[in-house]
């Protein structure tokens, strides 16, 4: 809220603060970074064991895009409800239908390497009707997709 009112007087954000798009820029810059370096290192290994830390570290960088592509729809949502500027509401959809993009990728390459594990949880997850004992970023996905089917559904009724 204190960015947006800020970015609505056109004035920056404070010295020494980061602001939110700042931050969703840097989370999407480092996440492309790093499957770029990711890229280079599996075209040049062999080894089974790079392969699999290389597999490992793969999937952490669609968390950094999904990140910054859901922070950067979070502003722009915020701003559509507090200003009603259609543009901000369909940059909340598209960032958001990114971030979602970024999370199927993230379930695909995490079930190449990860298999369902015990969740430790200290809340109750209220899932989708699985078993909410156990753990793989696939059983997120459902939510994730439902969440951008209720801000399209909110940007669309205004």
């Amino acid at each position: 809220k204190q960015f947006a009112a800020l970015k609505r007087a056109n004035m920056p954000a404070p010295k020494g603060k980061v602001s939110p798009l700042q931050l969703a820029e840097e989370s999407i810059r480092d996440g492309q970074a790093a499957l770029a370096t990711l890229d280079a290192i599996a075209a040049e290994s062999t080894s089974r064991t790079v392969r699999a830390e290389w597999a490992d570290a793969r999937a952490w960088a669609p968390l950094n895009l999904y990140f910054g592509d859901k922070l950067k729809s979070a502003f722009a949502l915020h701003r559509y409800r507090e200003e009603g500027d259609a543009g901000q509401g369909a940059a909340a959809v598209r960032y958001l239908d990114n971030a979602v993009m970024h999370w199927v990728t993230l379930a695909a390459v995490t079930e190449a390497v990860y298999r369902e594990m015990p969740l430790a949880q200290v809340h109750h997850y209220r899932g989708n009707g699985q078993d909410p004992r156990v753990f793989h970023w696939k059983r997120l996905l459902p939510a994730v997709r439902a969440e951008l089917q209720r801000v399209k559904n909110e940007v669309s009724e205004r």
